[in-house]
């Protein structure tokens, strides 16, 4: 770095079931352009069944390991690992990633440039998703298309569509971008059929660049004849047309080519740029599943980072304290740093730290555990950080949109019509389990509500409409 200022740096990433990422993940780590005798790398294993603390011990030992003995979640192990970490900064990285050469100096240079003026708390990585994709557009002459099992090479039929996939299952990093939407979903709240419209695009991930692709999809079309279907590869003026044909009212098969002279046609897509919020404080990854064409490049502030790739001070977390436990998984990011803002901290997007992201790798996106997970502890987080007034009206329109969702479950029911809705008691569940998490929490609200620094408008000016 320009200042020749290397702090020491602990490295933390939480495994469960994960050996099959582990080699990609470290062996990143040995690459990075930062004093290899700066740097303490940590993982807390979460009380795995696969081999993952054996494997790391045998490849990997200069990684200090803590062994759980049981899940603690992201936010559980991540507060093991910060109590042993000795660095004077801590990245949290995920075990699905592997990073760039400067991902570590990256976030570091930019704590150090902006905490000269500045309170600087964290910093953030551009985190793209973790193979490089291939846009098709499909022309449906206006008829929506069903599409389902989708096949990519010889792999696996893909059952759950748009979580993420190791390579034998590629189908599950499809990317559906735009006009799509979910037709069908498993017993679990998976994706297993999507409805394209005309125009839709989805992204394909490019496993192997010495080789072809080829996708297998079942499809049916909405209407009582047959519609012509074009599909077409790359985006605005760059196009190439692979598949002319007709979409029939019955399932039928067909299989898409795609050379690999095709493939300077790839893009990167965005996973995460940070977090943003909207004013009922759903949180989203800023820039998700957007081509990464350098709309990200600037050092902005941002309310969040990424849990997936971040740099945080330890003189934060001497402040703040760490992710609440309770939370095991999702939105104990938005907490931690909302508490952090409160007492002044600023973060900052870091787009020269870049690291690649299966996403999902070791989970399955909505899921109803991840439903769980992510709703109950919005509430929460609302609830210990936020003014009365958001916290009120986010609360009874949670128990309205939940009865009114039963409420057309239970039409559809008289109506001998199956509901494909498994959230519907994850929610209700919620709605009543708030009785006596809201008693739970009291006392962590009044202390962080009464030691902020700052006025709740500066939390509002994050604000955004999604």
């Amino acid at each position: 770095m320009e200042n020749l200022y290397f702090p020491a740096v602990s490295i933390i990433t939480v495994n469960y079931n994960g050996v099959r990422f582990l080699a990609g993940l470290f062996d990143s780590l040995s690459r990075l352009d930062y004093p290899a005798e700066k740097i303490e790398i940590i993982m807390v294993d979460n009380n795995s069944s696969d081999d993952s603390c054996e494997f790391v011990s045998r490849k990997y030992p200069n990684v200090k390991i803590i062994r759980s003995d049981k899940n603690k979640g992201y936010a559980g192990g991540n507060n093991a690992g910060f109590r042993i970490a000795r660095g004077e900064y801590i990245a949290l990285i995920n075990n699905d990633c592997t990073v760039e050469k400067q991902w570590l100096s990256g976030l570091v240079k930019t704590l150090l440039q902006q905490g000269a003026t500045l309170k600087a708390g964290a910093a953030g990585s551009k985190v793209l998703f973790f193979y490089s994709y291939l846009l098709l557009e499909f022309n449906t002459g206006g008829m929506p298309l069903l599409v389902n099992d989708f096949i990519i090479n010889n792999g696996e039929k893909c059952g759950k569509l748009g979580v993420c996939g190791p390579q034998e299952n590629l189908c599950r990093s499809i990317r559906f971008i735009s006009k799509c939407s979910p037709a069908s979903r498993s017993s679990d709240g998976t994706v297993t059929s999507w409805t394209l419209n005309d125009g839709a695009v989805i992204a394909v991930p490019i496993a192997d660049e010495n080789n072809d692709i080829a996708l297998t999809m079942e499809i049916s079309n909405s209407a009582d004849i047959a519609g012509e279907l074009a599909v077409s590869l790359g985006e605005k003026e760059r196009k190439a047309r692979i598949f002319s044909g007709q979409a029939q009212p019955e399932v039928s098969k067909i299989r898409l080519e795609i050379q690999k002279k095709y493939f300077d046609y790839k893009v990167d897509l965005v996973n995460s740029c940070g977090i943003e919020i909207n004013r009922s404080f759903y949180a989203r990854d800023r820039g998700a599943d957007a081509v990464d064409a350098g709309q990200y490049n600037t050092a902005d502030e941002i309310f969040a980072p990424s849990g997936s790739s971040l740099l945080i001070s330890r003189r934060m977390l001497d402040e703040t304290g760490f992710f609440e436990s309770s939370f095991f998984t999702y939105y104990e990011d938005v907490d931690l740093f909302w508490r952090a803002r409160l007492k002044g901290w600023k973060v900052f997007f870091c787009p020269e730290s870049v690291a690649r992201h299966h996403h999902c790798g070791t989970g399955v996106e909505w899921s109803p555990l991840f439903t769980y997970h992510v709703l109950k502890n919005r509430m929460i987080t609302i609830f210990r950080c936020g003014w009365c007034g958001i916290f009120t009206r986010s609360y009874f329109a949670f128990i309205a949109s939940a009865a009114l969702a039963a409420a057309g479950c239970l039409r559809q029911a008289f109506h001998s019509k199956r509901c494909s809705r498994p959230d519907i008691p994850v929610r209700l569940r919620i709605i009543f389990e708030f009785f006596y998490l809201m008693p739970k929490n009291l006392i962590s609200r009044i202390r962080i509500r009464s030691t902020k620094r700052i006025p709740d408008s500066e939390i509002k000016k994050f604000m955004t409409v999604f």
